[in-house]
């Protein structure tokens, strides 16, 4: 099965989900467990829970909760190949929809696929291009019901980011990269220098 199928099986269970009022439990409690706080899940949307995952299991390029020690809580990352995860992803970050670790079985595909081929040419015209999910306030995983690109914004470093093809580029305003939410809307925020005491060689007789 290939990235692009797998992504149009999971926005279909994804939409199947949130068409019938299901709210995906896709965020952990907070907790100061420090085993808890090494856990790594994957979304599985088929049965609409988390998933423990394995380091040895973790595949770079693909989405994963994971606590932050900087947030203080848990947050999506993309596994990178160093054995780490890149981005703390906030809210309204687009991913596309093959980017979260489904590990379907042959069965579960094959049931998604008769279930929606009646839908899939619509589905296919719809979207015009492979599926995107977007990352709402809760922390939860959603098909996104409109065009757009992937982007990040990324909570550890105040920055947003968006992807145009292969190449990633910085979203920057007139007061430089930084930016905030407020009332679920990205808003500019000027990059605060630390206060620097002067040495007594430049202090004023």
């Amino acid at each position: 099965m290939n990235l692009q199928n797998v992504g149009y099986i999971t926005a279909f269970v994804l939409n199947a989900f949130f068409s019938h009022g299901a709210i995906a439990q896709q965020e952990a409690l907070p907790t100061k467990d420090p085993l808890q706080e090494s856990l790594v899940q994957r979304y599985d949307p088929f049965n609409n829970k988390l998933i423990p995952v394995t380091p040895a299991e973790i595949k770079p390029g693909f989405l994963y909760l994971h606590y932050s020690p900087v947030q203080g809580r848990n947050v999506w990352s993309l596994a990178n190949e160093k054995g780490g995860f890149s981005y703390a992803m906030g809210q309204g970050s687009v991913q596309p929809a093959a980017r979260l670790d489904i590990r379907a079985t042959t069965q579960q595909a094959d049931q998604v696929l008769r279930e929606v081929a009646p839908r899939w040419a619509g589905a296919l015209k719809s979207f015009g291009a492979p599926p995107l999910i977007i990352l709402d306030k809760s922390n939860q995983w959603t098909l996104l019901q409109r065009p757009s690109i992937p982007q990040v914004m990324d909570l550890d470093t105040g920055r947003r980011w968006e992807w145009q093809g292969n190449r990633r580029v910085a979203v920057v305003h007139t007061g430089g990269y930084r930016w905030g939410i407020v009332r679920d809307k990205y808003v500019p925020t000027a990059l605060v220098l630390p206060t620097i005491t002067p040495s007594c060689a430049l202090c004023l007789p």
